[in-house]
Formats: structure tokens, sequence, C-alpha cells
């Protein structure tokens, strides 16, 4: 499996970095999430810091898969490959660890592919959160998997928004487009605060 012996190792057997504890409920149950993040888009994005607060506050802790510093992409020839050896670092990060049974996902970008390619090969019946995901990738999500959401940056020069907007209103899938923001969703702090309520509200409904 791609990076699963090159990643440096805790004594746990999983990759430094890409699982923490997560907080246990009174009764004992872990409700979690998982982030699977883009090629240099990080859970330490404020969008994504503001997010997962929000979410904790409804039981839910994200658990970041961080490949971002420990794979480098710039010599990937290919998406293909890169998604190979992203999904490749996913399952080593999360070998062993327990997941609900309909877990929350939240991926960006070619983090979307290791989502739907993920989710498939581990058999794994999830809800989903898309930020600026490729139109190309979007069929690699079975009928198993529920999309709750997608997000796009207007000016997104990777990730046309309508492509994305035609895909979203055929499936009735609510798609929030954050005026004048590129593919890096570098939002100032009220408007990552007002897209992580929105991105609640949709879960809180579903």
């Amino acid at each position: 499996m791609p990076y699963c012996k090159s990643i440096h190792q805790n004594p746990t057997g999983l990759p430094v970095g890409a699982v923490r504890l997560m907080p246990e409920k009174e009764d004992g149950t872990v409700q979690k999430g998982v982030f699977f993040p883009g090629t240099g888009w990080s859970h330490r994005e404020e969008l994504m810091v503001i997010l997962s607060s929000r979410l904790a506050k409804e039981d839910i802790s994200i658990l970041p898969v961080d490949w971002t510093a420990a794979i480098p992409f710039r010599p990937i020839e290919t998406v293909d490959q890169a998604v190979d050896i992203s999904l490749g670092f996913a399952i080593c990060a999360l070998m062993g660890t327990e997941l609900p049974e309909h877990p929350l996902v939240i991926s960006k970008s070619l983090g979307c592919h290791t989502a739907g390619r993920w989710s498939h090969l581990m058999n794994v019946s999830a809800s989903h959160i898309l930020l600026t995901p490729p139109a190309d990738c979007l069929c690699g999500f079975d009928d198993r998997q529920k999309i709750l959401a997608a997000v796009a940056g207007e000016k997104d020069s990777v990730v046309p928004v309508h492509e994305l907007e035609d895909w979203a209103k055929k499936r009735n899938i609510p798609l929030f487009v954050l005026p004048g923001l590129g593919h890096s969703l570098k939002a100032g702090k009220e408007a990552c605060e007002d897209l992580a309520g929105r991105l609640t509200e949709v879960l809180d409904r579903s």
C-alpha cells in the first residue's frame, strides 16, 4: 500500500498527527467525523477550525487524516496517482480506528476523490460534505453515500462553479457558493462562521 511503510509511525502503528483521541460522551459512545484534506489545504485552515468547533458542540469530533506534510504531491504526474497515494495513506491512518455506522466525512478537493473511493473500498455508508469537489470525482460516490452539501468558491479556476451548480440542482443537494473566493476558500472569520453555521444546520436536518 503506498506510503504505509514510509510514514513515520508511533507505537500505536498509526501515522503521527493523523489520528487523535476522541472525547467520549457520558454513555461511553464516541461520535466521529473524518476529514480528508486537499493537497495543500489541511484541518488547520480557519474554515475547518471553526467548523470542527461547531461540530464538537453537536458531539461530533473531527478526526483529521492529514497527508499535507507527508506526501510530496508536486512530482506526482496525474490525479489518479495522487488519489492512489492519498487513499493508501488514509487506509493506514484509519486502520484500527472504530467509526460509527454512518460517519460524517468532510473532504476538500483531491480529498473528495479519496473520500469517495475510501468509502466504497471500506464498505462505509457515510454522510459527506464536499469542499470544492472536482466534477470528475462526483461519480465516485456510490448509492450508499449521502451527500449533505457542497461548497465552492465563486471564482474557482480549478472547479468551475457552473458544473457543480448543474450537478447539485439535479440531485437537490445544497450548494454554498462563496462570493469572490477561489479554490482555496480563504475567507475571513465572519464568512467562515456563517458557512460553518449553515453547514451545521444542514447536518442537523439530515
